[in-house]
């Protein structure tokens, strides 16, 4: 009987070890795919046009951005909701470009679709990091928590999620949802 006790004590280890080592390679492979999206913004709210050609034209240089800024521009597949437009993905040549128009975005306030050239009725446009699904899925479940109460703020910043339990906290960085409930659940990142 002890025999068969040490040998379920073996396979135990060896599960365990196997699913430290898939966790390792899973963690590996989106900090890969993240990487390959770094210099990429996500834009919403800018309305298809039949043959458009994705040119940036800033009237206002409240974002001063040239089209030889970018090394690509392309819209994503059209969402179950045919009432929204497709999102763009913009890659930057330059990624520290990428992260002033971000910053930049959060302390001069919103950006309407009319100070960019696009045609019609003017229309708020969201600039995001792109995101990997799995880090989207994190993000996604941070706001939640956030709407919940457990934390104050959830957001990115160079593809990786920072949230704050507390506003007069540090934040702190997530990378899966188990560190996002240790967070909430030990009260990490107290100054």
């Amino acid at each position: 009987m002890r025999g068969l006790t040490k040998e379920q004590e073996l396979i135990s280890d060896w599960l365990k070890k196997q699913r430290r080592d898939i966790d390792l390679l899973f963690e590996f492979q989106n900090d890969g795919e993240q990487y390959s999206k770094n210099h990429n913004v996500k834009i919403r709210g800018v309305p298809q046009a039949e043959n458009e050609d994705l040119q940036v034209n800033s009237k206002e240089n409240r974002f001063p951005i040239l089209d030889q800024d970018f090394d690509g521009c392309h819209r994503l597949r059209q969402p179950k909701n045919p009432k929204i437009a497709p999102a763009i993905i913009a890659r930057f040549v330059c990624k520290e470009n990428k992260i002033i128009l971000l910053t930049k975005r959060k302390t001069t306030g919103p950006l309407y679709t009319n100070e960019v050239g696009v045609e019609g009725p003017a229309a708020q446009i969201y600039l995001n990091d792109h995101l990997t699904t799995f880090h989207k899925q994190l993000l996604s479940h941070s706001l939640e928590e956030k709407k919940r109460g457990n934390i104050t703020a959830a957001w990115t910043f160079r593809g990786k999620i920072y949230i704050k339990k507390q506003d007069n906290q540090r934040p702190v960085q997530v990378k899966d949802t188990w560190s996002l409930e240790e967070v909430i659940k030990n009260n990490y990142g107290r100054e």
